[in-house]
Parts: C-alpha cells; structure tokens; sequence
C-alpha cells in the first residue's frame, strides 16, 4: 500500500478492524495553520503531528485529555474542541469573565470564575469572595464534578472537577467550588448538579459519552468480539460534548472569532476552505498477493470532522478523515492512495 501525498498537509493511512469480520482503510489528513496578526492563517512552521495514542494535559498524572487520538475510524458530527487559557482584559486581575468561542453559526460560552469555596456553618453554606485571576486554565479539572471521597461518590460527567458533594460535609471542611461554569447554569447552591463547563475533551469513561460505547457480555463475546456490540453508537468517537459537535460537518470556510482566551483579548481569522480529496487505486488479491480481479478506483469521501483551536500558540489545526473497506487487516488489496487538495469554489 503507497500513500503518495501531493499536499502539504500530514496524512496517514492505517488498516483497522471495526467489526469481527470488517476491515476498513482509514485515511487521515491534518493540517495546522498560524493565524498571523492580521488575522490571514499560514501553514504552520511546527505542525501539530498526527496522535496515535491520546494526549493529557498532565502526561505524568493523566486527569484530562488535551487532544484524543486521530485514529479514530468515524465521527458522524464534527468535533470543535479548544484548548487553552482565560486571560483577563489588559492583564488586570478580575473576579470573573466571559469567554467565548465562535465557529460559524455556532457559539459557546464559558464563564470564568476565581478560585472560591464554599464555607459550611451551621445549616448553611457560604460562598466565599471571588479572588481575582489574569489568567486561568480552560481545564476539565476547574470545571463542575470530582470525588467526593468522604462519601465514596463520583460525578459521572467529570470525575476530575471539582464543587461535587453527595452530601454536606461537616463544618470544619470548606471545599472549592468550580471555576468553570455554563451562563445558564450557575451555581447557587451546593447541591446544584450543573453539566461540565469546558471548550475541552469529554473523557471515553464519562457520562453520557460511555452509554454510547455498548454492552459487553456473552452475547457480544460470541458473536461480535473483537468488534463493538450490536448497541454500539458511533457518536462515541466524538471528543466534544454535545453542544460543540456539528452536524453534517464542517465546511472548511468558517470565520473564528476567539475571545478572552489569548492576552491581548480577541482572536479572529477565517478557516481556508481546502477540500481534500482520496483517490485510491485497489485490486483484488489472493492470499499470496496476487491478483486475481480488476484493478478499480474509489474516491472515498474525507470529512471534515475535527476542527482544534490553540490560541496559546496562535494555532488552529483540522483533520479530515474517510475510509475504504479491505478484505483483512493486510489492506494488500489497495495499490495506491493519493492525497490531493483544492480551494473550496
């Protein structure tokens, strides 16, 4: 198998099994663009590579994930993910804050707190004073959730945050509340149970992305194994929470509007409109390779499906992803793969 990419892009193509007796191709195509200060994108000096595993924001103590792996064979939306900080405007130390991300049409906010606590007395629970921040992780781990290990409970949609109590602890114990929140689901009390704020990565373990993954029992040990269960939902390969997936895909022209997620207040520059295109050439083979069909040629469609902004870096990176379908994990029935790319219109 020849993968000949004539872009300069990354591309990778990789054989995988996606059911007992299925074997798919998957193509996979990532480019990384500088927004310069006149907001126009440039191909990256150091682009980002094609992951192969997942990548954490602490590699040394695991908690959230970065960015997951590229090899994922399908996503039936396109994931927006971010991954970065809240900057005060002009530096000036804030109690609080807005940030904002604009895709399109589509539009998601995150309000930024500092670091407070709640303070049991008595019957009841006092919010502290807000301190003011300049700047502040946008990381699952700052966002409503945890272990509330006084009472061996764990909130399911984000076991690494933090605010989460199954019950009120005593008195002695303030506990910090999130520094994340959703605009329409701040907290008033500490027994509110708001959905994690965040422009990052919903875990493979959390709810509601783990229902998705299936039942594994007998049933799916005899007759699917080593493939996914019969109840398997694709949308379990989509990293971003429901709200920041969209629906048939990204265009790959969209203006970006960024703000209080780099210094100087606003990011904006506009996707470059590349399509890409797979031509593959395939022909039939025995299992000693020889040919024993007609050679033919597919254009698999790539989908535009991931889209990572990075305004620390001044980044943005899309992957566009497809597959064809292979007669084993060999994939010697494919010749060729050739990557092309034009300018969308």
């Amino acid at each position: 198998m020849e993968l000949i990419n004539s872009t300069p892009l990354l591309a990778q193509s990789v054989p995988l099994q996606i059911r007992r007796n299925g074997f798919i191709v998957l193509i996979v195509v990532k480019g990384t663009f500088t927004v310069r200060r006149d907001g126009r994108l440039r191909l990256a000096d150091e682009p980002q590579p094609i992951l192969f595993g997942d990548e954490y924001h602490d590699p040394e103590q695991g908690g959230s994930v970065r960015f997951e792996s590229d090899l994922v064979p399908f996503k039936p939306k396109a994931d927006i993910l971010l991954a970065g900080h809240a900057y005060a405007p002009g530096g000036r130390a804030i109690p609080h804050l807005e940030t904002r991300v604009h895709v399109g049409s589509h539009q998601h906010t995150v309000v930024v707190f500092g670091d407070r606590y709640w303070d049991p007395i008595g019957s009841h629970n006092y919010m502290t004073p807000t301190q003011p921040f300049t700047t502040l992780p946008l990381v699952y781990e700052r966002a409503f959730g945890g272990m509330d290990t006084l009472n061996g409970a764990v909130y399911a949609a984000n076991p690494v945050g933090r605010g989460f109590r199954a019950k009120r602890p005593p008195d002695d114990q303030p506990f910090a509340l999130p520094n994340l929140e959703r605009p329409d689901q701040l907290i008033q009390t500490w027994q509110d149970r708001p959905l994690p704020a965040g422009f990052g990565v919903i875990g493979k373990s959390w709810q509601p992305r783990i229902a998705a993954l299936g039942t594994y029992d007998e049933q799916w040990e005899q007759h699917y194994a080593p493939g996914p269960p019969q109840d398997f939902r694709s949308d379990y390969f989509n990293a971003a929470p429901p709200e920041r997936q969209v629906a048939g895909y990204l265009r790959g022209d969209e203006a970006i509007q960024l703000i209080n997620v780099t210094p100087d207040g606003r990011l904006q520059c506009q996707l470059p409109g590349l399509q890409i295109q797979a031509s593959v050439t395939i022909t039939e083979k025995d299992v000693q390779g020889h040919p024993v069909g007609a050679t033919r040629t597919e254009t698999p469609n790539l989908h535009l499906d991931t889209l990572g902004l990075l305004p620390d870096q001044r980044q943005v990176f899309l992957v566009w992803r497809g597959h064809c379908r292979v007669s084993d994990l060999s994939a010697q029935d494919i010749d060729q793969i050739v990557i092309s790319a034009q300018r969308s219109g």
